[in-house]
């Protein structure tokens, strides 16, 4: 197995050990959305890191780095809006300010009065030169079993360069709480330039978490499009 899997797979156990001491509900995934949102009246920090390749077999010189810092915020009990800054460093280059979001999320309904729990996701993304623009919209559809989740995000994008396109995705999230702190899961993803699955681990409290995801092809992947990735996901209460 290549040395950079390898150090996927060590840093998902550091991370189990790390985080022994910390208690209460986390977020289970790092591409999938499950139904919940932020507390009225609380807020929080998160980091998203994300590492991509082309050549999974290659990774000198060859690895995107994107880093996202959030603020979300609850406004009401059902509804939260976030603020994303967005920073990318290519293969050889330096980090630059890429874009930024705004976000918002939504319980249609209270939790268990259908089948699967509604929430609607919408997401407006912007360049600094205002020249790019980009509105997404999920459907998120999850439901707990006792200790077992199962997450659906069928996804549209509108993204404008010269003129919208409408680009259709989905994420799928399956995970199963062993224990209060720690969870263990495993997503898919994907659209028409190929599919994803990844094993994700997630560990903290309400205050306190990291999600982390080794993410690889399934295969369809065109060649300006990632064999690899590997996404963190740190959040803090403020």
């Amino acid at each position: 197995m290549h040395n950079f899997y390898r150090f996927s797979f060590l840093l998902l156990a550091m991370i189990f050990i790390f985080t022994q001491s910390l208690k209460s509900d986390h977020r289970k995934y790092v591409w999938t959305y499950q139904y919940m949102t932020m507390d009225k009246g609380k807020a929080e920090f998160e980091n998203y890191l994300t590492f991509s390749t082309t050549d999974a077999g290659n990774f000198e010189n060859n690895t995107t780095l994107e880093n996202q810092f959030e603020l979300e915020v609850g406004m009401t009990e059902n509804f939260d809006f976030s603020i994303y800054q967005v920073y990318k460093q290519k293969p050889g280059g330096s980090l630059n300010f890429d874009s930024y979001k705004l976000r918002a999320r939504y319980k249609l309904v209270k939790k268990d009065d259908f089948l699967f729990d509604p929430m609607i996701y919408a997401e407006y993304k912007g360049s600094p030169d205002f020249l790019k623009h980009k509105f997404e919209f999920k459907l998120i559809m999850a439901k707990d079993l006792g200790h077992f989740n199962v997450s659906l995000n069928p996804i549209i994008e509108f993204e404008k360069s010269k003129n919208w396109q409408p680009f259709f995705s989905y994420s799928i999230g399956m995970s199963y709480e062993f224990f209060e702190l720690l969870s263990l899961g495993l997503e898919f993803k994907g659209n028409e330039n190929g599919h994803y699955f990844a094993p994700v681990i997630s560990h903290g409290s309400a205050n306190l978490w990291i999600a982390a995801a080794p993410t690889f092809m399934l295969g369809g992947i065109k060649s300006e499009y990632p064999e690899f990735l590997f996404r963190t996901i740190i959040g803090v209460g403020i």
